[in-house]
């Protein structure tokens, strides 16, 4: 299976939206083309990935570029997913952060059952429960 790696391309909106709706992350259904099309402007980087021409996967973080970086929306099409597109896509990201001096300044977020995932790549789990502002 041949799989296109594209790297800080603009990320196209419908195909995105196909994307999150094939694991049923709400959130960002919920959201406007413009909204969504801001947050993917708004990354730092973000990498798609491609199979017979059609998003199957995406990845993308933001960061301060010296020391911070959050990992977002690991995601791959279920029918794809433990095919090693998703374990790529990490990789890659990582990459990008090699220079970084705090490797453990990384932080991703994860759906809940991901952790054994995230461990083979390195990533240890640390909770903390959500806020709620009022």
């Amino acid at each position: 299976m041949k799989i296109t790696y594209l790297v800080d391309k603009k990320v196209p909106i419908q195909p995105i939206r196909d994307l999150y709706s094939s694991v049923g992350w709400q959130v960002y259904l919920d959201l406007s083309h413009s909204q969504l099309e801001g947050i993917m402007k708004a990354s730092h980087h973000t990498i798609q990935a491609y199979y017979n021409h059609d998003l199957v996967g995406f990845i993308r973080s933001f960061s301060d570029k010296i020391l911070y970086v959050t990992i977002n929306d690991v995601i791959v099409r279920p029918d794809l997913q433990n095919t090693g597109i998703g374990t790529t896509l990490v990789k890659k990201m990582l990459r990008f952060y090699d220079d970084f001096p705090r490797r453990d300044f990384i932080r991703l977020f994860a759906e809940p059952g991901s952790e054994k995932f995230y461990a083979k790549l390195g990533f240890s789990i640390f909770r903390l429960k959500a806020l709620s502002l009022t």
